[in-house]
Order: structure tokens, then C-alpha cells, then sequence
């Protein structure tokens, strides 16, 4: 099959949906690999690399495309890239953000068939092809090094001959794989961590990477039989907001997390709250492209919210680009490995897989609606 893969288009956008690691897979399947020139220089991957690993290399966009089988993507790709294809495909990528505008139903217009990432089903067979996952990790990691160039302060404990210096007081809001990948990071750069989350599993998890868990019981019960949490409504998160606050006291760093597929962000941190931290505070919150779990937010820009600066970036996986595109090419290679067979796409929906990443067959917008009251566990 020919599968494409061209530069992509989105401002700020600096990963690749596939590296000279899996092309080299894909062509050692027998798969026709064409790569647009450049697509790889945001994760400092040239030409001539792809070119070894069995890709061929075109410089325009219509040439990597057209007649193209699957068209493997990051974020979206233009309806005008898709136009180019000529004939029914399959597209693979971070697709939902493409449903609000339409550009979904477009793509079924045209007669493809797509498959989005961030709909790998949470069950062991998927989990080489969990895109979320693998891209909340980098996030967490980055946002937890972006504290700490921001912060005005040391991060871990010092005894020298100037005295003692105390650690970097930190509060991590969501122990999903972002906020656990941020507190690991933190931890390892000597931040004293809490974490939060309404989940008692994570619990474990955190303490496991050194943090102390504050668990917010709210007599309800908080979790799924998938691990996700459940949506409580608006006094759930004011009930949250009263649990969370006294442990901003003297808190140095704050990393938010929390998001509700679909929905905004749940509000957790007030103006009023973000006055207990300690001046010189960092706030970073993953959460902004979704409104923002903090009230002081605003997406892409940094606040100086009184005596503690807040900022509210787009996507920070995208800022480490090398292991972001390696981990997120991955996940692709092991979701094509489910779906083709045989030199063809094998749309099973039998296969549960398959199933619940389909976004659209044969030009059909698929509907699928999250369960009633479910809240995904905190993935950036």
C-alpha cells in the first residue's frame, strides 16, 4: 500500500507522523512509503535519513499524496490536502480536534475513512498505540523543566557553606500520565511534590514517584470500571477547590491537568487561591486549550496574575519534538499493524480497536458519544 506522509501544516506544529524508525517497518512490510521533503526537519530528522530508510522523497505536497492509500498526520490535515488524494483513503491522526469546524464531515465527503488517535480504546492490546499517552508524557515532563526555568528559585534542597537552601515547594493537580510524568520530573530536579486527583488509584502511582497523595473524598463514587473519572458537576469541583486550597500555601510550583473530553476544563484554581502560593510562584497549565484550570489562564500567553506568573501554553509536546514524534510515530506503526492486512485496510468493527477509533467509514461521519457522566482520566 502507499502510505504518504507530508509536512505538516499547523503553526507551531514541529512533529512528524513518521521517522526512519518506522518507515523502515513500514517498507520492510512492503509498504510504498513517500514522505514530502522537510516534513522532518521540526524533530531534526533530513531528508536523506528517510531516504535510507526506504522512503521515497518528494518536494510537493501533490506528489506525496496523490493516489495515496493512508495518509498519516499529526493534527488535522487541510480539506485541500485531502481533495489532493484523488480517490478514497484511509486517514490516520489527532483528528478530533477537526469535528467542531467540520472539517470531519468534509473529509467524509470525500470518501475517506479515518481513524483518530486520540481515540485508542484503554485496554492492554492498544496500549503501543496510545497517542494520548505517549504525548501527556512528554507534556508532563516539559511543563515540570518549564517550571523550573521560570521559577526564581532552586529547586532542591542544598546544605553549603552559605547555609541551608530549602527545596521548591510543588502541587501537581491530575495524576494521569501527564501530572504522573510531572512529578516524576520534579521529584528527580528535588521538588518537594502533593498530588491531586479524585481517583484512590492514583494514589499508588504517585507515592510510588515520591509525592504525597491529597485525596478529595467526596462520598461519591469517583471512578469508572474503565479507571476514568466521573464528572460530579460544578459543586463537585467548588467541594475540590475547598481541598486544594490550603495546600497552595506556600507552594512554589502548580501544575494543572484536568480535562473533560469534549468539555471545558473544570475551574479548580480561583484568583483568591493562586494568593496562598508563594511570591515568585509558577503556574503551568496543560489544560488551557481547553479553557483552563485556572482561573487566571489564558491560552499561549504568560500572566503575571499579582505575585505569581501563570502560563497557559498550546501544546508543550510539541516543544520536545525528537521523542515526542519517535514515541507518537510508534503508536501509528503499531495501530497500522491492527488495521492493514493483506494490502488493504481491514475495517473490522468487530475489532474493538478499530471500532473505537473510527471517526468516519466510507464518507459516514461515525457518532460516537463518550458514556453518560464519565470524565477521561487527566491526559493532556
Amino acid at each position: 500500500m502507499k502510505i504518504a506522509i507530508a509536512a505538516e501544516a499547523s503553526a507551531g506544529e514541529t512533529r512528524v507522523a513518521a521517522t526512519p524508525e518506522t518507515v523502515r517497518a513500514l517498507a520492510g512490510f512492503g509498504h510504498e512509503v513517500v514522505v514530502q521533503s522537510q516534513a522532518g526537519s521540526g524533530s531534526l530528522i533530513d531528508d536523506e535519513q528517510y531516504r535510507q530508510a526506504g522512503a521515497q522523497v518528494e518536494n510537493e505536497e501533490g506528489d506525496v499524496v496523490r493516489q495515496a492509500q493512508v495518509l498519516l498526520a499529526v493534527g488535522p490535515p487541510s480539506l485541500e490536502r485531502v481533495r489532493l488524494i484523488g480517490s478514497p483513503a484511509v486517514i490516520v491522526g489527532m483528528l478530533e480536534g477537526a469535528r467542531p469546524s467540520g472539517l470531519l464531515q468534509a473529509y467524509g465527503a470525500e470518501g475517506m475513512t479515518c481513524f483518530a488517535m486520540e481515540r485508542v480504546p484503554r485496554i492492554a492490546r492498544a496500549q503501543s498505540m496510545d497517542a494520548l499517552s505517549s504525548q501527556a508524557m512528554v507534556a508532563g515532563y516539559r511543563a515540570a523543566v518549564a517550571a523550573a526555568g521560570s521559577l526564581k528559585k532552586l529547586m532542591p534542597l542544598m546544605m553549603t557553606a552559605a547555609g541551608t537552601i530549602h527545596p521548591a515547594m510543588a502541587v501537581v493537580i491530575g495524576a494521569g500520565v501527564a501530572g504522573l510524568s510531572a512529578i516524576a520530573a520534579l521529584r528527580r530536579m528535588g521538588a518537594v511534590v502533593k498530588a491531586v486527583d479524585v481517583r484512590p488509584a492514583a494514589a499508588q502511582q504517585a507515592a510510588s514517584l515520591g509525592a504525597k497523595f491529597v485525596s478529595i473524598d467526596v462520598g461519591e463514587q469517583t471512578q469508572t470500571a474503565q479507571g476514568y473519572a466521573r464528572d460530579l458537576g460544578e459543586d463537585f469541583y467548588l467541594r475540590q477547590q475547598e481541598i486544594i486550597a490550603p495546600h497552595l500555601d506556600k507552594c512554589d510550583v502548580l501544575i494543572c491537568t484536568a480535562q473533560v473530553p469534549g468539555r471545558r476544563a473544570p475551574l479548580l484554581v480561583t484568583g483568591e487561591m493562586l494568593k496562598r502560593m508563594n511570591p515568585g510562584g509558577v503556574v503551568i497549565d496543560l489544560a488551557a486549550p481547553a479553557g483552563g484550570n485556572c482561573q487566571a489562564t489564558r491560552l499561549g500567553e504568560t500572566v503575571d496574575a499579582g505575585h505569581v506568573t501563570v502560563l497557559g501554553p498550546h501544546n508543550l509536546a510539541t516543544e520536545l519534538p525528537v521523542h515526542a514524534s519517535a514515541m507518537y510515530s510508534r503508536n501509528l506503526l503499531a495501530f497500522l499493524k491492527e488495521l492493514l492486512r493483506d494490502g488493504k485496510a481491514d475495517v473490522d468493527l468487530g475489532n474493538e480497536i478499530i471500532r473505537g477509533m473510527l471517526v468516519v467509514q466510507a464518507g459516514r461521519l461515525v457518532e460516537i458519544q463518550p458514556p453518560a457522566g464519565e470524565q477521561k482520566e487527566e491526559r493532556t
